[in-house]
């Protein structure tokens, strides 16, 4: 997972699955300046890496008459010396990091408690999907000091609200509540409380993480860019977008495990060492957590206790998968209906191993995979 190391927002990380957590609590009202979009752009160019595979973002702060602020504005102080021209690339620049934002290849999902004004508004096109709470209130106040809605609010608002809610918003600087965003469509979902918000918000994110992040980036990426295409033009995106989870492999092992598992048969996973064991598993459970799909880890690490209740499971058909080390080729390992065989890295196994293997192909499907390259003469690199 890339670390992320912020100057004036707040990162907090889960691993299983890679959910990352945006707090905001600075400056006066969580105005947004030259820090935060350096803050910004570090943050996306995290997800694209693919460390992270879903955000939340969220705001803590509040005012002391104890009014709660989600983002209400840009940090127009840090201006004051600045010619046009600075200006001018300064709203430039962060149009551009709330674009990438908006494009990032993971499910962003933002929580509204609180005044949401000018930027504030505007930084909730960036997210997949908008929660708010009683709190929350948004408005596009800059014609009235004699600028426009520059980060986004101009030239994308129309496409979550229609041309006549953004036009409504931008030109007359109406405030508006919760329940009336959630009317127009610029929430999608109301919580009674913070808390409730925030804990809805990280089931959503902790949802889309466990899903193949290929998918997820290409389906977001389809569904993006298609909004200003042709109905042709659209279908072809989409079929782009599909073939690239076919390439990429994810679609065939999810389809080889699935359609085993759901035919009734036990897959089981073997790797060369514990680490890549605990990896595969981590990266099944998640992938199957919404179904009713049981996956075991066994390895050395297990206590003796564990050992057995696996291999029992095994024996009996109650677990479904098992990833493991050397151990799932022992003799004490029985299964009830095997049906698939993935082995990682197979030349790094014994003669004795890959033995039992060769022998298990007879009744069983298995599929081997490697991230070794094949090695090459010279006279072949010629």
């Amino acid at each position: 997972m890339k670390s992320i190391t912020l100057t004036s927002l707040h990162a907090s990380e889960t691993r299983a699955p890679s959910v990352l957590t945006i707090t905001m609590n600075h400056g006066r009202v969580n105005e947004m300046g030259s820090t935060e979009l350096r803050d910004w752009a570090q943050i996306t160019d995290a997800l694209g890496s693919g460390s992270h595979r879903a955000l939340v973002t969220h705001s803590t702060k509040v005012t002391r008459s104890g009014k709660p602020i989600f983002i209400a504005g840009a940090n127009v102080t840090e201006r004051v010396d600045w010619s046009s021209d600075q200006v001018k690339a300064h709203v430039r620049w962060q149009r551009k990091t709330l674009a990438e934002l908006r494009r990032a290849p993971a499910f962003h999902v933002t929580v509204v408690d609180g005044l949401a004004l000018g930027w504030g508004t505007e930084f909730m096109i960036t997210a997949d999907y908008r929660i708010a709470t009683p709190n929350a209130r948004f408005a596009l106040p800059e014609t009235g000091i004699g600028i426009l809605p520059g980060a986004g609010g101009t030239s994308e608002l129309s496409r979550i609200v229609g041309p006549n809610q953004a036009l409504r918003l931008g030109m007359t600087g109406e405030q508006i509540d919760a329940t009336e965003a959630l009317r127009i469509g610029l929430v999608d979902e109301l919580a009674p409380t913070a808390e409730t918000a925030l804990a809805r918000a990280r089931e959503l994110a902790e949802l889309a993480a466990r899903r193949s992040p290929t998918a997820v980036g290409a389906f977001k990426q389809g569904v993006l860019a298609s909004l200003s295409l042709e109905d042709e033009e659209r279908t072809e995106l989409e079929a782009r977008a599909y073939e690239l989870c076919v390439d990429s492999g994810d679609a065939a092992i999810g389809r080889t495990n699935f359609k085993a598992i759901t035919a009734g048969k036990q897959v089981a996973m073997l790797a060369p060492t514990t680490v890549l064991a605990q990896q595969h598993w981590r990266t099944l459970s998640e992938r199957f957590a919404p179904y009713p799909i049981k996956v075991a880890l066994l390895n050395r690490f297990r206590t003796a206790g564990e050992r057995k209740t696996i291999l029992e499971g095994l024996q009996k058909g109650t677990i479904d998968a098992v990833v493991g080390t050397h151990q799932l080729l022992s003799k004490s390992t029985a299964f009830d209906k095997l049906g698939l065989l993935v082995v990682d890295e197979e030349q790094r196994f014994g003669v004795n191993q890959k033995e039992k293997i060769k022998a298990l192909r007879k009744d069983v499907d298995v599929l081997t995979l490697s991230a070794t390259p094949i090695p090459r003469t010279p006279y072949m690199s010629l």
